[in-house]
């Protein structure tokens, strides 16, 4: 994830694993590959495969690579910029001082991070109740 200012506003790009989710599943069938046949030809586990595919599952960079590279696409195809403070940072009135303009922007990035950990926790959890 790498974060860079643009006019008081935070750009956040990452890495979207819905976007492989939905890339994988169209280039494997594009390429009329079955997910065993695909797990064959990357070294991914079959179950891994599957959960990847339904977006179950935060994969590594070196599975992320095996992938591109078997599936024929760049990996910034995966990359979502995304302006999460943006609606916040309109919302802070133009008395507040540097200090407390400095602090805000802090919370409200530890707020967005939070918020993907939870997500990733949930998606966790619901894979190990099946």
């Amino acid at each position: 994830m790498t974060k860079q200012k643009c006019r008081n506003e935070e750009i956040i790009e990452y890495l979207s694993m819905s976007k492989l989710a939905e890339l994988l599943k169209r280039k494997r069938k594009k390429l009329n590959y079955s997910l065993k046949q695909l797990s064959n030809r990357t070294g991914i586990d079959l179950t891994t495969l599957r959960r990847i595919e339904s977006d179950n599952y935060v994969s590594s960079l070196s599975q992320i690579n095996k992938l591109s590279k078997v599936l024929n696409f760049e990996i910034n195809e995966l990359v979502v910029t995304r302006n999460n403070l943006a609606p916040i940072l309109k919302l802070k009135s133009g008395t507040i001082n540097s200090n407390e303009e400095k602090g805000l922007d802090k919370l409200f990035s530890m707020m967005v991070i939070l918020k993907q950990q939870i997500q990733l926790r949930e998606n966790f959890e619901k894979v190990l109740i099946k």
